[in-house]
C-alpha cells in the first residue's frame, strides 16, 4: 500500500470511531456529514476540536482497492523513452547502451518539461516526494506528510479561505493538505522542489558514456564486506542483488569459478523469515536508507582542498560495489564493468550555489541522484549496508542467536 492511501486508511479509521462520531444531514445539499469530536488533553494544553468528512468519501474510502507503490524507475524510463534525439553509445566490452546528454540551458529546458510531464499529475507528484529523498538547495532533506485541513481555515458555509491557506501552505509547505471532500493540496514551494529533484534524476539516468579500465581492492576485505552486506540485508526483509555482490567479488579480483560459488551460496533465499516481518524490516531499512543517503559522501576533501581529487574519491569509494577510474584524464563511476557515471572532470566538485549544468554534473549530488534512479529499494540498501554494516543494528535486534550458514564461507578455501 502506497503512503497516500496509508494515510486515507488512518483517517476512515478514526471516523469508524462511532463513541466520538456523529452524523449531520444537510437538507439543501441532500447528503450527510460525519463529524469527529476529539476531546481535550488537559495535561498537553488542548483544547476540544472536530473535524467533517463527508459520508461518500467515508463509504467510497473504507470499500476502495489500495494503490500500488510508486515506481520511480519505471517512471524514469518510461519518461526518458519517449523523448527523441537517443544516440546509441558502443561501450568498451561491445554492448549498446541508449543514452540522452542533457547538458546546458537547452538541456536544461528538456529537463524540466521532462519532469512535468512525468509528474504531470498531482497524485504522482506526492507519491514520488514520498517515495524519494527529496532535498533543497542547501542539501536539506524535505520532510513530506500528509495532513487533514483545519476546521479553522474553512469559512461559514464550508469554503476554504484562501488567504489563511495560503499562509498555513507558506508555513508548513511540506505537508500535502487534504480538505473535506478528500482533495489533496501542494504548496508552490513543495511543487517546484519536487519537479527540480526528479529533473536531476532525469539527467543522472539518461547519460551514458564510454567504459575504461577496471581498478581492483583487496580481495579479503572486499569478500568481508560482501558477506556482511548480504546477511544484513537478508536481515532487512529483501532477497540480495546478485549483481551487486558479483560486481564486489569482480573488482577485488576474484575468479569467474570464485564468483559463481560465492555468489550462489551467499545469496541462496531464507525461506524461514515470515513475511510479515520481511514488510517490518523492509520499512526499516528503507527509512535508514532515507537518513543514511543524504549524508553519504559529503565528507569533507582532506588539506582544506577545494575539490576532491582522484585518490580520495578511490577511497571514498573502496568498500562500495562502484569502481572508480581517471584513464582518460576525467574520473568515471563502473558497475558492472560498465561505465555507470562521469563526471566530466579530474576531480569532483562541491556542490554549490548557482552552478551550471556541467558543474553540477561534477558533483556528488549528481550521481546519487542517478544510483538513486537506477537502483531498486533493494539494491540501495544492499549498497548502504555494504559501506555501512553497522546500520543493521538498527533494522534488525542482534543476538547470539542470530547467525546463518553463510557465517562459515571462507574465500581462502578455494
Amino acid at each position: 500500500m502506497n503512503p497516500e492511501d496509508q494515510y486515507k486508511w488512518s483517517q476512515y479509521q478514526k471516523f469508524a470511531d462511532l463513541g466520538n462520531v456523529s452524523m449531520v444531514f444537510d437538507p439543501e445539499a441532500y447528503t450527510s456529514t460525519l463529524i469527529k469530536v476529539n476531546p481535550p488533553d488537559i495535561a498537553k494544553g488542548i483544547s476540544s476540536s472536530y473535524e467533517m468528512m463527508n459520508i461518500n468519501q467515508f463509504y467510497n474510502g473504507v470499500n476502495m482497492t489500495p494503490g500500488p507503490m510508486y515506481d520511480t524507475n519505471t517512471a524514469i524510463t518510461n519518461t526518458l523513452n519517449s523523448l527523441g534525439g537517443v544516440r546509441d553509445i558502443t561501450t568498451a566490452d561491445g554492448k549498446r547502451r541508449a543514452g540522452i546528454i542533457l547538458e546546458g540551458a537547452e538541456g536544461d529546458e528538456v529537463v524540466a518539461d521532462l519532469s512535468q510531464a512525468m509528474l504531470g499529475q498531482s497524485r504522482d507528484m506526492r507519491l514520488f516526494a514520498m517515495d524519494n529523498t527529496i532535498t533543497d538547495a542547501e542539501g536539506k532533506v524535505a520532510d513530506f506528510d500528509y495532513a487533514r485541513l483545519p476546521m479553522d481555515v474553512y469559512d461559514t458555509g464550508g469554503s476554504i479561505n484562501q488567504e489563511k491557506f495560503k499562509k498555513l501552505q507558506t508555513d508548513n509547505p511540506y505537508l500535502f493538505y487534504e480538505d473535506q471532500s478528500g482533495r489533496f493540496y501542494e504548496s508552490d514551494k513543495a511543487r517546484e522542489l519536487i519537479l527540480k529533484n526528479a529533473g536531476e534524476m532525469l539527467r543522472g539516468a539518461a547519460d551514458y558514456t564510454k567504459v575504461e579500465a577496471k581498478t581492483v581492492i583487496d580481495k579479503g576485505a572486499s569478500f568481508t564486506n560482501a558477506k556482511q552486506a548480504v546477511n544484513a540485508i537478508k536481515d532487512s526483509g529483501f532477497q540480495p542483488s546478485k549483481e551487486i555482490l558479483t560486481s564486489l567479488l569482480e573488482k577485488a579480483g576474484f575468479s569467474d569459478e570464485e564468483v559463481k560459488s560465492f555468489s550462489g551460496e551467499l545469496i541462496k533465499d531464507d525461506k524461514e523469515l515470515k513475511e510479515s516481518e520481511k514488510k517490518r524490516r523492509n520499512a526499516a531499512a528503507q527509512n535508514e536508507f532515507k537518513k543514511w543517503f543524504p549524508t553519504w559522501l559529503t565528507e569533507t576533501p582532506p588539506n582544506a582542498a577545494k575539490k576532491y581529487d582522484y585518490n580520495t574519491v578511490v577511497s571514498m569509494f573502496e568498500t562500495s560495489p562502484f569502481e572508480i577510474t581517471n584513464a582518460d584524464g576525467t574520473i568515471k563511476v563502473l558497475y558492472e564493468g560498465e561505465e555507470f557515471y562521469d563526471f566530466g572532470e579530474s576531480s569532483v566538485r562541491i556542490p554549490k550555489p548557482n552552478m551550471t549544468a556541467s558543474e553540477r554534473k561534477a558533483t556528488f549530488d549528481f550521481f546519487k541522484n542517478k544510483m538513486r534512479a537506477k537502483l531498486g529499494d533493494a539494491e540501495s540498501a544492499q549498497i548502504m549496508l555494504t559501506i555501512d554494516p553497522s546500520i543493521r543494528e538498527n533494522i534488525i535486534k542482534v543476538d547470539d542467536t542470530d547467525e546463518t550458514v553463510t557465517d562459515s564461507l571462507d574465500y581462502t578455501d578455494l
